[in-house]
Formats: C-alpha cells, structure tokens, sequence
C-alpha cells in the first residue's frame, strides 16, 4: 500500500514538472513570435577604435541566466586592466542576469570573483535537487532575492541615473528602462523582476509601480544608448562587442537571429548556450564561462589599444 501511495506521489512530481517545463517553453515560444526575426549577413571584422573615442562610455550586460557568470569575468577583466577605460563609464545597464552584473558594477565592482562564487553555490543546490531548477520545492525567485540583498547597500544613490535595469511590463509586452530608484527596497524589486520569467522562476510576478514586470529580456535584452557609445557584452556570439568569437574561417555568410534589439549568431554554440542559461551545467562548464568573459574583455581591450598590464603579469 505504502509502495501504490510513494508511486502516486512521484507520479503527480513527473507531471507537474512536465507541465512546468512545458509552460517555459510556451513562453519562450510566444516570445520569439513576436521578437525574432532572421537575417543572413557577411561576417565583418569587429572595429574596435571607432566605437571608444576618447569621451564617456557607456556598458550594458545582455541577459543570459545561469551564463552571467560570464559577466563576472568580463567585469573583473575589466577592472584589473582597463582601469582607464573603466573611470570614463558614466552609465550601466543590463537586462536579467545582466541587470545583476550592472548593479555589481554600480556598487561592489571589485567583487566580481565573490559574485561568481555565489551564484556557483545556488547553481551546486540546482544542480543537487532531482528536477533541478523545475523542482517543485524550488524557487529561483527567492534563491536570487537572497543573493541581491548581500550587494545592494543602504544608499542607493550612486545608482541614480547610473544604472539602467530593462523591464518588461508583463500586460502591455513594452519594455521599461528604469533609472531613478526610491528606495534600496524598490531597486531590489527592479532587479527581481527583471529576472522573473513566468512558470519558471517561481512565486509571482513582482510589482512595480502598481503593475506587474518580467524579465527585461522579452522586450529589450540589450539596452544601448543612442547617446553614450555603449559597450556590449554578451556570453551568446553576435552582434555585441564583447563575445564570443565562433568565428568560422570557412564561411563567407552565416545566419543570424534577432531577439528584440540583440542579434544573435544560428549555430551549434548558442544553442548549447541557450539550454544552460535556463539549466545551469555543471560547476567546470560555469568556471569555463566565468574564465570565457576575462578573456574575450581581454581580446576586446588588446583589439582597442587600452590594454593596461602590470609588468610581469601573464598575457
């Protein structure tokens, strides 16, 4: 009797993680109707000087999920050996995970190394539970609110107009760049829900201002300032400045996919890289990532002439 009732119980898990794991997919498939679009192109090399000049930059994080491991990398790159580069950053956005990586670059960029380390930690617990990150007794939601809450301090006000967090209004499907923040409180809110993805993250839907807000990606996964040169980075080959490379020598043109405003390269490598932004890989596969986004910053700072090495260091 006691085996018909433990059979019932996982009988009932299986489904309602199969229906989690579905309704994800569905969202992600509504959102690709109405945000995608393909294009074939020439693959160009990347022009590097023209994009910096000598004035104020901006950076934007693409959102990327478990991926934005990347960022940290790419952050700590960046502020070990493009410090010149690094004072002239007036403003930071980001979208999802990279709405994270803008807010530790705002107030603790010297901590990136500690930010990888935490989201290894939640990604060793996802990785430990049956049906991962779907699992019933799981939610990603409140795993991140905790996270957050260790790198937002009392006074927010160095993110005043400084740090740009993409929303997307869940109801109207528009997006919202939001930059004046009230209170830590509603900062934190702001970052949340710029991660939250239906049926996935658990929970419900922040609100912000009186109305419901998801993942900043659906709508704007790569915010760039029509008045800043805004650095791009992104752990998905494409159109962003800092990224990988999936360069193949062999082809004259290549397929590209559009998602909202961020292009993205059709190959083997982002697909792989789409499946663990939602399924967090194995703990080698995030450091590797983690170690991608230091040197691809590395690449980007060598290509624009700003790199800054300590005599002695290792190239």
């Amino acid at each position: 009797m006691e085996m018909l009732r433990n059979r019932g119980r996982n009988e009932r898990k299986n489904q309602e993680y199969s229906q989690r794991k579905l309704s994800v997919f569905k969202q992600f498939e509504e959102c690709l109707k109405t945000a995608c679009c393909w294009n074939r192109r020439k693959v160009r090399p990347m022009r590097f000087c023209r994009l910096l000049g000598e004035g104020d930059v901006a950076l934007s994080f693409s959102g990327c999920g478990f991926l934005g491991v990347y960022h940290f990398g790419v952050l700590k790159e960046l502020n070990r050996d493009g410090k010149a580069l690094m004072k002239r950053v007036k403003r930071c956005a980001g979208a999802s995970a990279g709405a994270l990586a803008a807010a530790l670059w705002t107030f603790q960029p010297d901590n990136a190394e500690k930010g990888f380390n935490d989201v290894i930690k939640m990604a060793t617990e996802i990785i430990s539970l049956r049906f991962g990150v779907l699992s019933p007794n799981f939610a990603l939601h409140k795993s991140l609110q905790k996270i957050v809450d260790l790198y937002i301090p009392e006074d927010i006000s160095n993110a005043q107009d400084k740090l740009c967090i993409s929303l997307t209004d869940q109801k109207k499907n528009v997006n919202r760049l939001i930059s004046q923040f009230t209170s830590r409180n509603y900062l934190i809110d702001c970052l949340l829900a710029s991660c939250y993805i239906p049926f996935y993250s658990g929970s419900s839907p922040p609100v912000i201002d009186g109305d419901q807000y998801i993942d900043g990606g659906f709508t704007n996964n790569l915010p760039v300032f029509e008045e800043l040169p805004t650095i791009t980075i992104s752990p998905f080959s494409g159109s962003a400045i800092i990224a990988p490379n999936d360069y193949d020598s062999l082809s004259f043109r290549e397929w590209r996919l559009r998602v909202g405003t961020q292009e993205l390269k059709v190959n083997v490598q982002n697909m792989i890289r789409g499946a663990q932004a939602l399924f967090p890989p194995n703990l080698d596969v995030l450091k590797s990532y983690y170690e991608m986004g230091q040197r691809d910053a590395m690449r980007f700072l060598l290509g624009a002439g700003i790199l800054e090495r300590q005599l002695g260091d290792a190239v």
